[in-house]
């Protein structure tokens, strides 16, 4: 039941973003999300219709303060990377608040996707993707709260990944701008095949 209860959560959270995110998409931006991401967001129960900002179910209320356009595109060796970003709160209730231990969060939200261009193996290090904030904060992703891009990537396949950082000293009103930085992916031969991304998003 615990398990389940965090895995809903954490499904609403991604989709929170994912939803914020996709509603700024024009010419030029990323692809639309997969169809099956597409039916998951159509399934999530949104108790308050009069504010497209804010998504609810019984266990757990997100709210989005404040969003970015997407990145333009940017390579390092086989990986082209677009962000889009929201900072945000969420407030949690019943057995989610016990299953997390906390009650409300503030937070920065990057959704990321990659495309990988070649047939080769090559590894993406997705799981420390670290952001510094424009109010100074340093921050690593929460891995309870993020559904990570990490790993051995085999021939040419798109992903998205979503991180999310918990803001410590800061609201989610504050977050005027973020650097997400990434080291370089390597081969397949743990050589480096490209430089590290340091990835400017301005929110609105």
């Amino acid at each position: 039941m615990k398990n389940k209860l965090g895995l809903s959560a954490l499904t609403l959270l991604l989709n929170a973003g994912l939803a914020a995110c996709s509603d700024d998409t024009e010419p030029g931006d990323p692809p639309p999300i997969e169809e099956s991401e597409t039916k998951e967001l159509a399934t999530t129960k949104n108790d308050n219709k009069d504010d497209p900002n804010t998504i609810t179910d019984e266990t757990v209320t997100y709210k989005t303060i404040k969003k970015s356009k997407a990145t333009e595109p940017i390579t390092s060796g086989p990986f082209t990377l677009s962000l889009q970003s929201t900072s945000s709160s969420a407030e949690f209730t019943g057995e989610t608040a016990e299953f997390y231990g906390i009650k409300n969060i503030n937070y920065v939200q990057v959704i990321m996707d990659i495309a990988h261009t070649t047939e080769a193996t090559d590894t993406f290090q997705g799981r420390f993707i670290k952001i510094i904030t424009n109010t100074g904060e340093h921050i690593d992703p929460d891995i309870t709260f993020s559904d990570m891009i990490n790993g051995e990537v085999y021939g040419k396949v798109d992903l998205t990944g979503s991180y999310v950082y918990v803001l410590q000293n800061s609201q989610p009103e504050d977050i005027k701008w973020i650097r997400v930085l990434i080291d370089p992916p390597h081969d397949e031969n743990k050589s480096e095949i490209g430089e590290p991304f340091d990835i400017r998003v301005d929110f609105q």
